[in-house]
């Protein structure tokens, strides 16, 4: 389960709650299949929801619930990558492209 991933000064990282710890040999996968992520390009999509959304669109998921309750706002702001939906306060650039013009 994805728990949060906070902006840090080089990028960004994501917590995971998972049964069994991640390997060495999981990490050089997921950085591999991140790089094929990155290279796709794919924009950043910013959605807004209702706090009721929100928790409809994450069920069965404590982390993001909790996030939800500190949240004072009724409205949240959600990001789109592909397939990928989170909950984010964002802004983000765009995209890969778009961060290279503005490093």
């Amino acid at each position: 389960m994805i728990t949060i991933g906070p902006a840090i000064e080089n990028g960004f990282y994501y917590d995971f709650d998972v049964d069994t710890p991640f390997t060495p040999e999981d990490l050089v996968r997921i950085e591999e299949r991140m790089r094929e992520i990155v290279k796709a390009d794919h924009p950043f999509v910013r959605e807004e929801a209702t706090k009721e959304r929100a928790r409809a669109l994450f069920p069965g998921e404590p982390y993001k619930e909790e996030l939800l309750a500190d949240i004072p706002d009724e409205t949240v702001s959600l990001y789109r990558m592909g397939d990928f939906l989170d909950l984010c306060r964002g802004p983000h650039v765009p995209g890969r492209a778009a961060w290279a013009r503005s490093t």
